[in-house]
């Protein structure tokens, strides 16, 4: 995540911040796979999942604060709902049915996630 912080443009903050939760998902997803299935009754568990969900959403809200700051943003979205699709996009879930279900290798997810969400993120040109 420091190459995120670190960035000087919203496009390079928003690949780092992509680029280093894709690469942290594979690390973590054991874990996650147990702290989902304990969360419904197991309240330690789920503040655990959403401690660290929020998170996210934190590096999330960040990317695109530096994409509205460099007029980067699409016009067409505020900065909470990008962060709410942004937040989405990256969740262990997708990467779980993408890579997991359908097979993907963790360089296309990595790919295409990043095509996507500058996609819906990004001003055109």
């Amino acid at each position: 995540m420091a190459a995120s912080r670190a960035a000087i443009s919203g496009h390079e903050r928003l690949t780092a911040f992509i680029n280093a939760w894709s690469g942290y998902i594979p690390e973590i997803y054991g874990m996650s796979v147990a702290l989902r299935a304990m969360r419904a009754n197991d309240a330690e568990a789920a503040a655990a999942w959403d401690d660290r969900m929020q998170a996210v959403r934190h590096g999330c809200a960040a990317a695109v604060q530096a994409l509205a700051a460099d007029k980067m943003l699409r016009s067409d979205l505020n900065e909470d709902v990008a962060t709410d699709l942004l937040w989405s996009l990256l969740s262990v879930e997708n990467w779980e049915q993408l890579v997991r279900d359908c097979g993907w290798s963790q360089r296309d997810y990595e790919s295409q996630i990043g095509r996507l969400a500058e996609a819906a993120l990004l001003a055109p040109n």
